[in-house]
């Protein structure tokens, strides 16, 4: 949803300002509602938001430095950034897709942190089709099978925050 909880929200912040200098340049991959531009406005971020009624809706434009309206997926920039975050995004891609998309960011020079909440299902939200969870079965136990090269920042019973390990 364009408005994900705020779970860990605070914590990443702070791990981000303390982790990444402020001239560090950092890709936020389904702004939603552009949370994190927000947030994180001494840095240079920049947005991939896949829905354009949200880029406008939320005025992105004026949240982010760029933003891409284009499938995560299909994106070629990944080198051009030092962090890469996908809030509560990386479960509206199927477990395939989300393979494709770690690669991608692997084989760039990028960090990557992403959020994620468990077991929890979601269909079509606002119109949108990319609101659906493709993922809905993450629990703590899935995500470390799944996704083994990310480690643990932040995690509670419902929501679980990792960061690629390099």
């Amino acid at each position: 949803m364009p408005f994900s909880g705020n779970d860990f929200v605070k914590e990443t912040v702070d791990y981000i300002n303390l982790n990444y200098p402020h001239y560090k340049k950092i890709l936020d991959i389904g702004a939603g509602a552009g949370k994190f531009g927000t947030k994180l406005y001494n840095y240079v971020v920049d947005a991939i938001e896949v829905h354009e009624p949200y880029v406008n809706k939320f005025k992105l434009h004026d949240i982010y430095n760029d933003v891409f309206n284009i499938n995560c997926l299909d994106f070629k920039g990944f080198d051009d950034y030092d962090l890469v975050i996908m809030w509560k995004t990386l479960e509206h891609l199927s477990f395939l897709e989300a393979r494709v998309l770690i690669n991608l960011i692997k084989k760039s020079k990028s960090d990557f942190i992403f959020a994620i909440p468990f077991e929890l299902k979601q269909g079509v939200c606002h119109d949108n089709i990319f609101e659906i969870h493709e993922q809905d079965d993450l629990t703590q136990a899935i995500v470390k099978r799944r996704y083994p090269e990310f480690d643990i920042l932040f995690e509670s019973e419902n929501h679980g925050v990792y960061k690629l390990r390099k």
